[in-house]
């Protein structure tokens, strides 16, 4: 590769980790991607699982540590942000999040709350200022977003983020599309946010890489190309490439946390016994009595958790690894469950007759 790059010019590839904090398997790869001289920075994701021991971590094997500014799952770190959350405390996700401020049903102050929160527990626990700060599913260069971040990171002292806009992104055929238009989507946020953060002295790197090293279609080969493509200038740049290294998860574990400090995956794990009594246990209680009962139950989950991934744990986690086919049959029925409207039974007990 350093056959093809300019050699007059100077260069700065600076790997950083995205979701520190997430689950143990993550917060591992990371660790090791640090000792082998691979990743120079990682970012704190403050309200997850596994938060307190990356912070452990990061103080042991002296990692530096930036802010990965979540505002879109699991729950805040400040309590009562009604517009940040949907009636089950949940954050609204990556595309709820997005299309309720694009509505004005977002509350700025909200937001500088929740900002200001999330980087006082990183000082909390630290002992020091994130040395940058990012957005979990780039949240971040949204333009509301952006302007309330700087107000505050300003005030803080920080003065350093991420602007994700990839070059050549058009000719990676290989992104679904999809995923395409949302990365799209987020590079003309962040095109657009670029002012906003020099009217307030933030500074970001010259290129970015990141969209076309992500998903099982990536190759040393496609990350090879997107490198000299950056670096092919005469000019001095300094890139960021972000990565997320980590083994494989466990199913159901790891996450975000909600503020009495209870994870996704203890939540998890309380109504997989429940549900699994009426809906696992064998077809008769599913297609008999026990339907019913199964349906008014699975309107109580709360929904993030609620996803074709975490009900084939349940039932895999239950009814035994061995048994995958049976498994995954039983699994489709509880999202179909969770997912399908509510008939008027359910309403009629549902704690809120109005979901």
């Amino acid at each position: 590769m350093a056959n093809n790059l300019k050699k007059d010019a100077t260069r700065f590839l600076v790997i950083n980790a995205d979701d520190f904090g997430y689950c143990e398997q993550r917060n591992r790869g990371i660790v090791e991607s640090v000792q082998s001289g691979v990743v120079s920075s990682t970012s704190l994701l403050v309200n997850a699982d596994k938060a307190l021991e990356a912070v452990k971590l990061a103080r042991e094997y002296s990692i530096p540590l930036g802010l990965h500014l979540n505002l879109t799952e699991g729950r805040t770190m400040k309590s009562r942000l009604s517009s940040l959350t949907l009636e089950n405390g949940y954050m609204r996700g990556k595309f709820g999040f997005r299309k309720a401020l694009g509505n004005g049903e977002i509350d700025l102050n909200e937001i500088k709350e929740e900002i200001e929160c999330q980087l006082q527990w990183f000082i909390d626990n630290i002992g020091s200022l994130p040395t940058h700060i990012d957005g979990h599913q780039h949240v971040h260069v949204l333009p509301q977003v952006c302007k309330v971040m700087c107000e505050v990171i300003k005030e803080f002292g920080i003065c350093w983020t991420r602007v994700p806009v990839e070059i050549n992104l058009e000719d990676c055929v290989w992104i679904k599309e999809p995923v395409n238009n949302f990365n799209k989507s987020v590079m003309a946020d962040a095109e657009n946010s670029k002012s906003i953060l020099s009217n307030y002295g933030i500074r970001f790197s010259s290129h970015f890489i990141g969209f076309s090293t992500m998903g099982k279609d990536m190759t040393v080969s496609r990350l090879k190309q997107a490198i000299e493509n950056v670096f092919a200038e005469d000019s001095e740049t300094v890139c960021e490439l972000m990565v997320h290294p980590g083994y494989k998860s466990i199913l159901g574990c790891g996450g975000c946390v909600a503020l009495s400090g209870q994870c996704v995956e203890t939540e998890g794990k309380h109504w997989i016994k429940i549900i699994y009594k009426f809906l696992t246990c064998n077809s008769e209680n599913y297609h008999g009595l026990g339907k019913p009962t199964a349906h008014l139950l699975m309107s109580f989950v709360p929904a993030p958790l609620v996803t074709p991934r975490w009900t084939l744990y349940c039932a895999l986690r239950l009814m035994g690894s061995k048994d995958e086919t049976r498994a995954r049959h039983y699994s489709r029925k509880v999202y179909r469950c969770a997912v399908r409207p509510k008939t008027g039974f359910e309403r009629e007990f549902s704690p809120n007759p109005n979901s």
